[in-house]
């Protein structure tokens, strides 16, 4: 189970980098990590702004994957825990899909200045 909590600390610890940088909008626009979507990608301000977004869910991430790394070391065996585990790396997956529709929602009230200024659709349902 050490293995399993080791790896949770490492994802945990790579999810609150990101989600600091994200929240002080100093993570530049790549190709390795961040939120990923169309509309997140189409500029730098449009990047910065899905990520200032996005950036309390994943740190909420971050939280729920530290959790379950505790919740690795402390268990004698995976059949102890395998109920608590399952439950919070599903609340994990949760929170990161929530900092990509909060991400992706506000890079799309972002004016796309391709189109002369136009706003893009304010609206997402």
């Amino acid at each position: 189970m050490w293995i399993a909590g080791l790896l949770l600390c490492v994802a945990g610890t790579s999810l609150a980098v990101v989600g600091v940088l994200s929240r002080l909008a100093r993570l530049p626009r790549n190709m390795w990590v961040g939120l990923r979507t169309n509309t997140i990608m189409r500029t730098d301000q449009t990047w910065r702004v899905a990520h200032t977004a996005g950036a309390p869910w994943l740190l909420a991430a971050a939280g729920v994957a530290f959790v379950l790394a505790g919740v690795a070391f402390a268990g004698s065996s995976w059949q102890s825990i395998r109920t608590l585990a399952i439950l919070v790396l599903g609340l994990m997956i949760a929170c990161l899909i929530l900092a990509v529709t909060y991400g992706d929602r506000a890079a799309r009230k972002v004016p796309d200045d391709s189109r002369g200024g136009e706003a893009v659709r304010r609206t997402v349902r």
